[in-house]
């Protein structure tokens, strides 16, 4: 088995985005998500998954908020303390 590294986790294209709820019995849910996409420093974001779902601040690149207010509708009807996944953007 190789070793791997956190290094070997970094995106080499697509982004990562990681959603970890604040503490707090928010409703609704708040969460901070960190954006992660290769050659550029993590992307920094509040989400709260009211009607309508806020992102602060709101990120330059499109892609990215789409991609995030599509996860935090998922969040929204299935609240969760964390959730990471991968999209192509």
């Amino acid at each position: 088995m190789a070793n791997a590294s956190s290094h070997d986790l970094a995106p080499k294209h697509g982004a990562r985005f990681v959603f970890t709820r604040q503490h707090g019995e928010d409703d609704p849910p708040v969460y901070t998500v960190d954006v992660h996409r290769p050659d550029r420093a993590v992307e920094r974001l509040a989400v709260r998954c009211g009607h309508p779902i806020t992102l602060e601040p709101i990120p330059r690149d499109t892609r990215v908020a789409e991609a995030v207010t599509k996860l935090a509708r998922a969040l929204k009807r299935q609240p969760k303390a964390r959730l990471v996944r991968w999209r192509e953007i």
